[in-house]
Protein backbone atom coordinates (compact mmCIF):
# COMPACT_ATOMS: atom_id res chain seq x y z
CA UNK A 1 0.00 0.00 0.00
CA UNK A 2 1.28 3.44 -0.91
CA UNK A 3 1.39 5.95 1.96
CA UNK A 4 0.38 9.05 0.06
CA UNK A 5 -3.09 10.38 0.73
CA UNK A 6 -5.85 10.77 -1.83
CA UNK A 7 -8.60 13.27 -2.38
CA UNK A 8 -12.02 12.28 -1.02
CA UNK A 9 -15.06 13.69 -2.78
CA UNK A 10 -18.09 14.42 -0.64
CA UNK A 11 -19.85 11.48 -2.30
CA UNK A 12 -18.45 8.07 -1.39
CA UNK A 13 -19.50 5.09 -3.50
CA UNK A 14 -18.92 1.91 -1.52
CA UNK A 15 -19.04 -1.27 -3.61
CA UNK A 16 -19.50 -4.18 -1.23
CA UNK A 17 -18.80 -7.51 -2.95
CA UNK A 18 -19.63 -10.35 -0.61
CA UNK A 19 -22.06 -8.76 1.84
CA UNK A 20 -22.79 -11.79 4.02
CA UNK A 21 -24.94 -10.39 6.87
CA UNK A 22 -24.08 -6.73 6.31
CA UNK A 23 -20.96 -6.43 8.48
CA UNK A 24 -19.12 -4.31 5.92
CA UNK A 25 -22.20 -2.16 5.31
CA UNK A 26 -22.25 -1.24 8.98
CA UNK A 27 -18.51 -0.58 8.88
CA UNK A 28 -18.86 1.73 5.86
CA UNK A 29 -21.65 3.69 7.55
CA UNK A 30 -19.26 4.44 10.42
CA UNK A 31 -16.10 4.91 8.34
CA UNK A 32 -17.71 7.44 6.00
CA UNK A 33 -19.97 9.18 8.48
CA UNK A 34 -20.50 12.77 7.42
CA UNK A 35 -20.14 11.99 3.72
CA UNK A 36 -22.85 11.47 1.13
CA UNK A 37 -22.54 7.67 1.20
CA UNK A 38 -23.97 5.41 -1.48
CA UNK A 39 -23.66 1.66 -0.99
CA UNK A 40 -24.12 -1.13 -3.52
CA UNK A 41 -23.93 -4.48 -1.80
CA UNK A 42 -23.82 -7.86 -3.58
CA UNK A 43 -24.88 -11.15 -1.98
CA UNK A 44 -25.99 -14.21 -4.01
CA UNK A 45 -26.98 -16.42 -1.06
CA UNK A 46 -30.82 -16.19 -1.13
CA UNK A 47 -31.19 -16.57 2.63
CA UNK A 48 -28.64 -13.85 3.39
CA UNK A 49 -30.03 -11.63 0.64
CA UNK A 50 -33.52 -11.74 2.18
CA UNK A 51 -32.08 -10.74 5.55
CA UNK A 52 -30.19 -7.83 4.01
CA UNK A 53 -33.24 -6.58 2.09
CA UNK A 54 -35.35 -6.69 5.23
CA UNK A 55 -32.69 -4.91 7.28
CA UNK A 56 -31.90 -2.12 4.80
CA UNK A 57 -35.13 -1.74 2.82
CA UNK A 58 -35.85 1.71 4.29
CA UNK A 59 -32.34 3.07 3.75
CA UNK A 60 -32.48 4.61 0.29
CA UNK A 61 -28.72 5.05 0.01
CA UNK A 62 -28.20 1.26 0.24
CA UNK A 63 -28.92 -1.01 -2.73
CA UNK A 64 -28.80 -4.77 -2.20
CA UNK A 65 -28.21 -6.93 -5.28
CA UNK A 66 -28.88 -10.69 -5.38
CA UNK A 67 -25.92 -11.27 -7.68
CA UNK A 68 -22.59 -13.07 -7.57
CA UNK A 69 -19.42 -11.26 -8.59
CA UNK A 70 -17.61 -12.73 -11.57
CA UNK A 71 -15.80 -11.77 -14.77
CA UNK A 72 -18.89 -12.37 -16.92
CA UNK A 73 -22.63 -11.82 -17.03
CA UNK A 74 -24.07 -15.30 -16.81
CA UNK A 75 -25.59 -17.96 -14.59
CA UNK A 76 -23.31 -20.26 -12.61
CA UNK A 77 -23.45 -22.94 -9.96
CA UNK A 78 -22.95 -21.53 -6.48
CA UNK A 79 -21.88 -23.82 -3.64
CA UNK A 80 -23.24 -22.84 -0.25
CA UNK A 81 -21.32 -23.29 2.95
CA UNK A 82 -23.98 -24.92 5.09
CA UNK A 83 -22.06 -25.22 8.33
CA UNK A 84 -20.23 -22.95 10.76
CA UNK A 85 -20.23 -19.21 10.13
CA UNK A 86 -21.57 -19.70 6.57
CA UNK A 87 -19.20 -17.08 5.20
CA UNK A 88 -17.40 -19.28 2.67
CA UNK A 89 -19.98 -19.91 -0.07
CA UNK A 90 -18.30 -19.86 -3.45
CA UNK A 91 -18.65 -20.20 -7.20
CA UNK A 92 -15.85 -22.75 -6.97
CA UNK A 93 -16.67 -26.37 -6.21
CA UNK A 94 -14.46 -28.08 -3.64
CA UNK A 95 -13.28 -24.85 -2.09
CA UNK A 96 -12.51 -25.79 1.48
CA UNK A 97 -15.83 -24.53 2.84
CA UNK A 98 -18.22 -25.78 0.15
CA UNK A 99 -18.35 -29.45 1.06
CA UNK A 100 -19.92 -30.80 4.21
CA UNK A 101 -17.79 -31.65 7.18
CA UNK A 102 -18.34 -35.31 7.90
CA UNK A 103 -17.87 -37.54 10.88
CA UNK A 104 -18.25 -41.31 11.00
CA UNK A 105 -19.95 -42.78 14.04
CA UNK A 106 -20.04 -46.43 15.02
CA UNK A 107 -18.29 -49.39 16.58
CA UNK A 108 -14.64 -50.13 15.91
CA UNK A 109 -13.23 -53.60 15.33
CA UNK A 110 -9.76 -54.96 14.81
CA UNK A 111 -8.54 -58.25 13.37
CA UNK A 112 -6.10 -60.62 15.10
CA UNK A 113 -5.19 -64.07 13.95
CA UNK A 114 -8.23 -64.29 11.74
CA UNK A 115 -10.65 -63.21 14.48
CA UNK A 116 -12.41 -59.88 14.88
CA UNK A 117 -12.58 -58.08 18.23
CA UNK A 118 -14.56 -54.98 19.15
CA UNK A 119 -12.85 -52.04 20.85
CA UNK A 120 -15.10 -51.14 23.74
CA UNK A 121 -15.70 -47.50 24.64
CA UNK A 122 -17.68 -47.01 27.86
CA UNK A 123 -18.97 -44.04 29.79
CA UNK A 124 -17.47 -44.73 33.22
CA UNK A 125 -20.36 -43.10 35.06
CA UNK A 126 -23.20 -44.96 33.33
CA UNK A 127 -21.22 -47.99 32.15
CA UNK A 128 -22.96 -47.61 28.81
CA UNK A 129 -21.23 -48.10 25.48
CA UNK A 130 -20.41 -44.96 23.53
CA UNK A 131 -20.12 -44.96 19.77
CA UNK A 132 -16.74 -43.72 18.57
CA UNK A 133 -16.66 -40.62 16.39
CA UNK A 134 -14.01 -40.01 13.76
CA UNK A 135 -13.38 -36.97 11.57
CA UNK A 136 -13.22 -37.94 7.90
CA UNK A 137 -10.02 -36.89 6.16
CA UNK A 138 -10.40 -33.90 3.77
CA UNK A 139 -9.72 -36.03 0.67
CA UNK A 140 -12.19 -38.73 1.74
CA UNK A 141 -14.65 -36.01 2.69
CA UNK A 142 -14.62 -34.60 -0.84
CA UNK A 143 -15.06 -38.07 -2.33
CA UNK A 144 -18.09 -38.75 -0.13
CA UNK A 145 -19.60 -35.36 -0.96
CA UNK A 146 -19.29 -36.14 -4.66
CA UNK A 147 -20.50 -39.73 -4.43
CA UNK A 148 -23.49 -38.91 -2.22
CA UNK A 149 -24.18 -35.53 -3.88
CA UNK A 150 -24.00 -33.73 -0.55
CA UNK A 151 -23.18 -30.34 -2.04
CA UNK A 152 -25.68 -27.61 -1.31
CA UNK A 153 -25.67 -26.19 -4.82
CA UNK A 154 -27.87 -23.50 -6.35
CA UNK A 155 -27.80 -21.54 -9.59
CA UNK A 156 -27.16 -17.80 -9.31
CA UNK A 157 -26.87 -14.86 -11.66
CA UNK A 158 -23.38 -13.41 -12.02
CA UNK A 159 -22.18 -10.05 -13.24
CA UNK A 160 -19.01 -8.86 -14.90
CA UNK A 161 -17.94 -6.52 -12.11
CA UNK A 162 -15.74 -4.40 -14.36
CA UNK A 163 -18.64 -3.77 -16.74
CA UNK A 164 -21.00 -2.97 -13.86
CA UNK A 165 -18.57 -0.44 -12.37
CA UNK A 166 -18.07 1.34 -15.69
CA UNK A 167 -21.82 1.61 -16.24
CA UNK A 168 -22.82 2.61 -12.70
CA UNK A 169 -20.01 4.62 -11.07
CA UNK A 170 -19.21 8.29 -11.53
CA UNK A 171 -15.43 8.18 -11.22
CA UNK A 172 -15.12 11.95 -11.67
CA UNK A 173 -17.41 13.10 -8.88
CA UNK A 174 -17.41 10.09 -6.57
CA UNK A 175 -14.73 8.49 -4.46
CA UNK A 176 -15.11 4.81 -5.28
CA UNK A 177 -14.15 2.30 -2.59
CA UNK A 178 -14.23 -1.37 -3.59
CA UNK A 179 -14.43 -4.23 -1.09
CA UNK A 180 -13.76 -7.69 -2.52
CA UNK A 181 -14.43 -10.74 -0.36
CA UNK A 182 -15.67 -13.20 -2.98
CA UNK A 183 -14.23 -16.55 -1.92
CA UNK A 184 -11.94 -17.36 -4.82
CA UNK A 185 -13.67 -15.54 -7.68
CA UNK A 186 -11.11 -12.75 -7.26
CA UNK A 187 -8.59 -14.81 -9.25
CA UNK A 188 -10.72 -14.07 -12.33
CA UNK A 189 -12.25 -10.75 -11.32
CA UNK A 190 -9.10 -8.80 -10.43
CA UNK A 191 -7.26 -9.50 -13.73
CA UNK A 192 -10.43 -8.42 -15.53
CA UNK A 193 -10.45 -5.15 -13.55
CA UNK A 194 -6.82 -4.54 -14.54
CA UNK A 195 -7.62 -5.37 -18.17
CA UNK A 196 -10.22 -2.58 -18.13
CA UNK A 197 -7.77 -0.20 -16.37
CA UNK A 198 -10.11 0.16 -13.41
CA UNK A 199 -7.15 0.25 -11.03
CA UNK A 200 -6.68 3.79 -12.34
CA UNK A 201 -10.26 4.74 -11.46
CA UNK A 202 -11.11 2.93 -8.22
CA UNK A 203 -9.78 5.03 -5.36
CA UNK A 204 -9.33 2.41 -2.64
CA UNK A 205 -9.38 -1.38 -2.61
CA UNK A 206 -10.23 -3.54 0.41
CA UNK A 207 -9.36 -7.06 -0.72
CA UNK A 208 -9.26 -10.55 0.71
CA UNK A 209 -7.24 -12.94 -1.44
CA UNK A 210 -8.29 -16.54 -0.79
CA UNK A 211 -5.24 -18.72 0.02
CA UNK A 212 -4.55 -21.36 -2.61
CA UNK A 213 -4.51 -24.00 0.13
CA UNK A 214 -8.29 -23.69 0.33
CA UNK A 215 -8.71 -25.09 -3.18
CA UNK A 216 -8.09 -28.59 -4.55
CA UNK A 217 -4.50 -28.97 -5.76
CA UNK A 218 -5.52 -29.45 -9.38
CA UNK A 219 -7.54 -26.23 -9.37
CA UNK A 220 -4.99 -24.23 -7.38
CA UNK A 221 -2.27 -25.16 -9.86
CA UNK A 222 -4.13 -23.20 -12.54
CA UNK A 223 -4.36 -20.03 -10.46
CA UNK A 224 -1.90 -17.16 -10.29
CA UNK A 225 -0.10 -17.56 -6.96
CA UNK A 226 1.33 -14.06 -7.35
CA UNK A 227 -2.07 -12.35 -7.59
CA UNK A 228 -1.82 -10.63 -4.21
CA UNK A 229 1.71 -9.38 -4.90
CA UNK A 230 0.69 -8.07 -8.32
CA UNK A 231 -2.41 -6.39 -6.94
CA UNK A 232 -0.46 -4.70 -4.17
CA UNK A 233 2.10 -3.43 -6.67
CA UNK A 234 -0.49 -2.14 -9.15
CA UNK A 235 -3.17 -0.73 -6.85
CA UNK A 236 -2.22 2.58 -5.28
CA UNK A 237 -4.41 2.35 -2.18
CA UNK A 238 -4.64 -1.34 -1.28
CA UNK A 239 -5.86 -2.65 2.09
CA UNK A 240 -5.78 -6.29 3.20
CA UNK A 241 -9.33 -7.32 4.14
CA UNK A 242 -8.35 -10.85 5.22
CA UNK A 243 -8.37 -9.56 8.80
CA UNK A 244 -11.25 -7.05 8.71
CA UNK A 245 -10.78 -5.62 12.22
CA UNK A 246 -7.11 -4.83 11.60
CA UNK A 247 -7.94 -3.47 8.17
CA UNK A 248 -10.60 -1.20 9.62
CA UNK A 249 -8.07 0.36 12.01
CA UNK A 250 -5.49 0.86 9.24
CA UNK A 251 -8.10 2.39 6.96
CA UNK A 252 -9.36 4.68 9.74
CA UNK A 253 -5.82 6.03 10.22
CA UNK A 254 -5.51 6.44 6.46
CA UNK A 255 -8.80 8.36 6.34
CA UNK A 256 -7.72 10.66 9.19
CA UNK A 257 -4.36 11.40 7.55
CA UNK A 258 -6.05 12.04 4.22
CA UNK A 259 -8.78 14.29 5.56
CA UNK A 260 -6.35 16.23 7.74
CA UNK A 261 -4.17 16.83 4.69
CA UNK A 262 -7.02 18.38 2.68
Amino acid sequence: MYNDSMKFHNTIRFIDCGANQGQSIEWAKKAFKGYNLKIDSFEPNPELFKGLKKKYTKQKNINIHELAISDKNSEESFYLQNWGAKTGSSLIIDKESTYQELFIYGKIYYERDGEWFQIQNFDLETNKEILWSYRVSPDHEKQLNEQLNLYNKITVKTIDLSEWLILNCNFVNETVVLKLDIEGAEYKVIPRLFEKNLHQLIDAWLVEITPLAKFPEEYAAKLDDSLEHKTRSIVKHYFDWSKPKECEKIFANFMKTTVDAI
